[in-house]
Formats: structure tokens, sequence, C-alpha cells
């Protein structure tokens, strides 16, 4: 009968062990878990920074789109601007060469 309750209480032993050492196991996969949740939080947080950098690339490229567009007709119009000039003076020209008749 010793050797039953010897065994008995080895088997207890072995069982608070095994127990600890889940408890442990817990304790530690609990604080994976929240490691785990924090970086999720950080990436979905770092996903809306990245949505909002996308779209503001967007908006840059299309700025930079209006303005090209915006510096061609600026140089179209010096042009016709430049033209109307040379034009104006030709006119003028013919214009004293007649009065001079």
């Amino acid at each position: 009968m010793q050797e039953t309750v010897a065994d008995i209480e080895r088997s207890k032993k072995e069982l608070e062990a095994q127990v600890g050492r889940k408890d442990n196991d817990m304790i530690g996969a609990q604080a994976k878990l929240g490691d785990e949740q924090a970086l999720v939080s950080k990436v979905q947080k770092g996903s809306k920074t990245s949505g909002k950098v996308e779209q503001m690339e967007e908006e840059l490229e299309a700025e930079r789109q209006a303005r090209a567009k915006a510096e061609r007709q600026r140089s179209d119009l010096a042009r016709e601007f430049e033209s109307l000039g040379e034009r104006l003076n030709e006119s003028r020209g013919r214009q004293g060469t007649r009065g001079d008749r």
C-alpha cells in the first residue's frame, strides 16, 4: 500500500510539473499573441499611411501633368505673342512705306 501511495504522490508531482510547464507555455503564448496583435495593429496603421502616401503621390503626379500642360500653353502663347508682335511691326513698316510715297 505504501508503494501505491508513493506511486500516486510521484504521479501527482509529475502532473503538477506538467501543469506548471503548460502554464508557462500558455503565458508565453499569450505574450506572443499580444506581440502579434501589436504587430498587426502597426501594419494596419502603416497600410493606412501607405494608402495616404499613394494618394498624395497620385495628386503630385496630377499636379506635375497640369504644370507641364500649363508650361506648354505658356510657351505656345509666348510664340503667338512674338509672332503677333512681328506681324504688327511688319504692318507698321508697310504703313510707313506707303505714307512715304
